[in-house]
């Protein structure tokens, strides 16, 4: 009878290693799929930052380039009032198609 007693006991103890041993597995599962997941989230992020950095490097490059030309045309209009001759001399020439087509572009890019 004693024999008995001890091998419920140590049969006992045997499951108890295997419900800690699944326990265990289930948690080390669970952070495992919870990894992959954040994993394929911050790919997905990191995708669209480079989007929206892209996006925001081409406004940058635009806007440079209508600044550049708006600057340019107000020296030449400073250049125009400034000479002696300014009322032989008319308005100097603004490329307002390509002024507005650049800008048309720029409005484009914001959502």
């Amino acid at each position: 009878m004693d024999e008995t007693v001890k091998k419920k006991k140590f049969s006992f103890r045997a499951s108890l290693k295997v419900k800690i041993t699944l326990a265990i597995m289930s948690i080390v599962v669970i952070l495992l799929v919870t990894s992959i997941i954040s994993v394929i989230e911050l790919r997905r992020m990191n995708n669209s930052v480079i989007e929206l950095i892209e996006k925001n490097l081409s406004c940058i490059a635009v806007t440079s380039s209508l600044s550049f030309q708006c600057e340019e045309y107000n020296l030449q209009i400073l250049a125009a009032i400034g000479d002696s001759d300014s009322l032989k001399k008319s308005v100097p020439f603004f490329d307002t198609e390509r002024f507005l087509a650049q800008c048309d572009s720029l409005r484009d890019t914001f959502p």
